[in-house]
């Protein structure tokens, strides 16, 4: 029988009989195969309870003051499972973790849950000694050198606490009213990887990168592996919640994620990355909305570049494939390929969209040219090869297998190779016909591999189709 990869698990150990001679207790599987070296900190040796109600924020914030002592060395903090406690939940506030250290590790192992506690969070800056600013991050680890999070645990970030209705008396649509801006934000770390962990309920974005990864190298040098990330919005609708944000990072890879029942941006690349690898995505949006969100997409600033999307499943969102530019920048995307990508029930398949003005309405020319908000328009350059796109959109009114959007002739150019697209609509659509490919404006050529099938039943676009 070949070889399962099982996530360890917590088991009870005890002699027996009699009983008398030794009292049972739990090992955790999980931590006796992880490999330390260094400092190591237990955060339940220096008070933390995680019984879900002692608020935990000043022992665990103690461990970390006691790691920062031996910064240049490799330091590990321990949350888990202790004694007869092995479903520990650690109640805390903001965790900022600005120390240089060389190489930390955050373990939460199986069982464990470190808890944002909403009342560590103030309604204003000028916050009390037990309170921070309201958007503050939940755990934000700036400039260490090489930084892990590991340990099969759950960061939740209570973000039902700020899920507020858009008005009053709205039963519908809600949106977040502070609460961390990110729930893990880890900036400036040249090196390291978060594993086997699970986010859950954020307040705004789950989990962000910035400047992270080194561009110096030849191979992804930070990783985001086997993670899960997921809102428990049940009848509660948050419209605001995003998954992945990767944004100035270089030598990334992703791989082995899931992201379940996001409202907002899945998995998105955003200002000047390069070297980006997602591999072996699963995206699916909630139950309750359709059109909301880009599942996978680039937000271009500067130069983004050699990016790859490979193995995406995508379902119930927006766009599966969203390019777009930084809001008045001008911006090149360059290699940058889409492959293997499986959709069902979303709006459009690709949208590919121009420069729109402050308030997202109205098209901007061409350069040097002031638009309503004062924001410049700014040209921008794409190049996307988008190879084995097969599904079903969604069966509503305005999906389109590409969707071009504040696209015109002076904002975007570029062309863009799509081979094996096999893209149907799951309705009847009447009069309408199945979902469309539109005619691109005169600066974007798309260019169709000649075994591709492109709408079956329908001719290929005309215009300045290939």
């Amino acid at each position: 029988m070949p070889y399962r990869e099982r996530a360890p698990r917590a088991v009870r150990v005890g002699i027996s009989p009699p009983r008398r001679w030794h009292r049972p207790c739990w090992i955790n599987l999980r931590e006796m195969h992880m490999k330390r070296s260094g400092i190591v900190i237990k955060v339940w040796e220096h008070g933390a309870k995680g019984d879900g109600t002692t608020d935990d924020t000043h022992a665990i914030r103690h461990c970390l003051k006691k790691l920062a002592e031996h910064k240049d060395e490799s330091v590990t903090l321990v949350l888990g499972p202790y004694g007869e406690v092995s479903a520990p939940r650690y109640l805390c506030g903001p965790l900022k973790i600005h120390t240089h250290f060389k190489d930390l590790t955050i373990e939460i192992l199986t069982g464990a849950t470190l808890l944002a506690y909403p009342a560590r969070w103030g309604k204003d800056n000028a916050s009390a000694d037990n309170t921070s600013p309201p958007t503050t991050p939940f755990v934000l680890v700036m400039n260490c050198d090489n930084f892990t999070l590991r340990g099969g645990g759950v960061i939740d970030g209570a973000g039902a606490a700020w899920w507020r209705p858009t008005s009053p008396a709205a039963a519908g649509p809600m949106t977040s009213d502070g609460g961390p801006a990110q729930t893990v934000m880890i900036d400036g770390a040249p090196a390291g990887c978060v594993q086997d962990i699970t986010v859950r309920n954020p307040a705004h974005v789950a989990l962000h990168l910035q400047s992270c990864g080194d561009a110096s190298k030849d191979a992804p040098t930070f990783v985001l592996e086997r993670l899960t990330l997921q809102a428990d919005i049940g009848t509660e609708k948050p419209e605001t919640l995003a998954g992945i944000v990767i944004s100035a990072s270089h030598q990334i890879l992703v791989r082995k994620i899931r992201l379940i029942d996001m409202t907002d941006d899945n998995l998105v690349l955003k200002s000047d990355c390069s070297h980006v690898t997602c591999q072996n995505v699963m995206i699916q949006g909630p139950w309750w909305i359709h059109g909301f969100g880009p599942a996978i997409g680039t937000e271009i600033g500067k130069t983004t570049h050699d990016i790859v999307f490979d193995k995406i499943y995508v379902s119930n969102v927006e766009g599966a494939i969203h390019l777009k530019p930084t809001l008045g920048q001008s911006a090149t995307l360059k290699k940058t390929t889409f492959s293997d990508i499986e959709v069902h029930d979303v709006d459009n398949a690709i949208i590919i969209e121009g420069v729109p003005d402050s308030s997202g309405n109205v098209d901007i020319a061409v350069d040097d040219i002031n638009a309503a908000g004062g924001v410049k328009g700014k040209k921008i350059h794409m190049e996307a090869t988008f190879k084995s796109i097969h599904g079903k959109v969604a069966d509503r009114g305005n999906a389109y297998n590409i969707d071009f959007c504040k696209v015109t002739k002076d904002t975007v150019k570029g062309h863009f190779q799509l081979e094996d697209i096999d893209l149907a609509c799951s309705g009847s659509w009447g009069s309408s016909g199945p979902a469309k490919y539109p005619t691109p404006p005169d600066s974007v050529e798309l260019r169709f591999n000649e075994t591709g099938k492109v709408d079956p039943g329908k001719p290929k676009p005309q215009g300045s189709c290939s």
